[in-house]
């Protein structure tokens, strides 16, 4: 009877914590359920954050290029004298080179070399201010003339468009070509441009009476 009895309380106490047991194991796996479904969720939230990060940068990375194609293409017009094509890339048509000053331009500059390009954020979405440096190769003369222009660009449909025109640029437009000439680089690739250009007249006296004459 003890033996039994001894068997039953064994029995009930087994069943008991066999039933807390299943209790608590649920209790935790609903935790941990609750606590991986969460855990997930901020993974895919960071996941999809990164994405997000990433596709803005991948997306300003592509209109940077894009912006730099256009101005390699420009200067390409420009060399060649081609007004035509040169027309179709500027905002404001009637403020361009004439067909006679692009023609007598063309006439002396031979190429536009080594051209490298940096783009800056401007004002507004879409928009980009651009500084174009080169060396210019003028006929008959053998030392290239270094050179730094600036320019506001902005988006047109699948194309770019230079503001050729100061006027045509909104107040904050204008505000923000000058503050880009305070970017460190910026300053710097400018008194750069300046020293090479001084010392390009000191060493060709050919270059400086070119210069001279023109001014």
């Amino acid at each position: 009877m003890k033996s039994s009895r001894y068997t039953f309380l064994i029995l009930f106490i087994s069943w008991t914590c066999f039933v807390i047991g299943c209790a608590v194991s649920a209790a935790y796996l609903n935790v941990s359920s609750q606590y991986e479904a969460q855990a997930s969720e901020a993974v895919e939230a960071m996941q999809l954050r990164d994405s997000t990060t990433r596709s803005t940068a991948d997306a300003i990375d592509m209109e940077i290029a894009s912006a730099k194609q256009f101005m390699q293409e420009y200067y390409r017009y420009l060399q060649a004298g081609n007004r035509e094509k040169l027309l179709e890339l500027v905002e404001d048509k009637d403020s361009f080179y004439t067909f006679r000053e692009l023609e007598h331009m063309t006439s002396y500059i031979e190429a536009y070399q080594n051209i490298r390009i940096y783009v800056e954020k401007a004002d507004q979405a879409d928009s980009y201010i651009v500084f174009v440096s080169y060396y210019t190769k003028l006929y008959d003369i053998d030392t290239g003339v270094p050179g730094v222009s600036q320019y506001y660009i902005q988006k047109n449909g699948t194309g770019w468009l230079i503001y050729n025109n100061s006027d045509h640029l909104s107040l904050k437009a204008q505000k923000a070509m000058k503050a880009s000439l305070r970017i460190t680089e910026i300053k710097t690739l400018i008194e750069t441009t300046n020293r090479a250009y001084q010392q390009a007249l000191g060493e060709n006296d050919k270059l400086k009476e070119y210069f001279e004459e023109s001014h």
